[in-house]
């Protein structure tokens, strides 16, 4: 799958255009799984990361796996997302979009401890997944009122998406990529030699 055809797609599930921070970073993606890798591992270990604090990464992870959670395929953070957000944020977002990012999940954390007494990461996965429907649609139908919170989400879904189909389980797994194909085909599906199976 080429670049323009993986933005095409995400920007197709995401419902719009990407943000700028995103589309920033995008030409040089494929290249920071590497990174993604080694940053899961120190990740791993230590249970320190590069920008996110340990609460913030504990919500971030639950958050990426109630947006894609386990099933028969991998779910989010069993790909590496949340290492791969964080990444993201140290690296490549600018400090103001960091600083959204930060103040909107403190909103919505707050929001959530504030409705249930508890905070997201100790909420039952079911009103987890109720809680995330709801924001998804008040920020897809532009109903969120602080632009911290309707930005950390945007941002949140966006790299959730970007991290986990950009993985090679979610390519392979999810998309059924295979990688580059050289087919002598001589049928409508392209000439001789054409590469024509993504």
């Amino acid at each position: 799958m080429k670049r323009r055809q993986l933005i095409q797609a995400i920007s197709i599930i995401l419902g719009g255009s990407l943000t700028p921070g995103i589309m920033a970073a995008l030409p040089n993606i494929d290249h920071t799984h590497h990174r993604r890798k080694k940053i899961q591992k120190r990740l791993d270990k230590s249970g320190s990361s590069s920008f996110l604090n340990v609460d913030e990464l504990e919500f971030i992870t639950v958050l990426v796996d109630t947006i894609i959670p386990r099933s028969d395929t991998p779910g989010a953070s069993d790909v590496g997302v949340p290492a791969f957000i964080d990444l993201m944020l140290a690296e490549w977002y600018e400090d103001k979009e960091c600083m959204l990012f930060r103040n909107g999940l403190a909103a919505f954390n707050l929001y959530v401890q504030r409705k249930y007494g508890v905070r997201f990461v100790d909420l039952v996965a079911d009103i987890r997944h109720t809680e995330i429907e709801l924001l998804d649609r008040q920020v897809m139908n532009a109903e969120v009122e602080t632009e911290d919170l309707c930005h950390f989400y945007r941002m949140a879904k966006e790299l959730t998406l970007i991290g986990y189909y950009t993985s090679a389980e979610g390519m392979s797994k999810e998309l059924g990529y295979r990688g580059l194909v050289g087919e002598f085909n001589f049928m409508s599906s392209g000439p001789p030699g054409s590469v024509t199976r993504y």
